[in-house]
């Protein structure tokens, strides 16, 4: 079976300015919430995470629910204004081509303030 995480399904877009995205803490943040929401599921019985005789299964299950996940992240990196506005221009048809691209977020809206301000 599948293990529920509440999650939505749906493919998110990062806008990263300040080229601090750390994917390794995301992939660690994943693997909590999924094994956080299996030891909820289980509601007492013995989790796939705790199970030593199913551990390389459901450590494979693991890795495939994070790479699912990851699958449906998309990230766009920029290092100057002008390749935001290009981005955030993409970004539209994107989306619009995309109906399962939900959620944009952007990690810092001030990152090129000075940069800009002394070109």
């Amino acid at each position: 079976g599948s293990t529920a995480i509440n999650g939505r399904g749906v493919e998110a877009v990062l806008v990263s300015t300040d080229n601090k995205f750390d994917l390794l803490r995301l992939v660690s943040i994943l693997e909590g919430k999924v094994i956080s929401s299996e030891a909820t599921a289980a509601e007492g019985k013995r989790s796939f995470v705790g199970s030593a005789r199913n551990t390389s299964l459901h450590l494979e299950q693991l890795r495939k629910i994070v790479e699912d996940a990851l699958s449906r992240l998309h990230v766009v990196c920029c290092h100057s204004s002008s390749e935001l506005v290009v981005s955030l221009q993409f970004l539209r048809s994107f989306i619009h081509n995309n109906p399962e691209a939900c959620v944009v977020l952007l990690d810092d809206t001030a990152s090129f303030y000075w940069m800009d301000r002394l070109d």
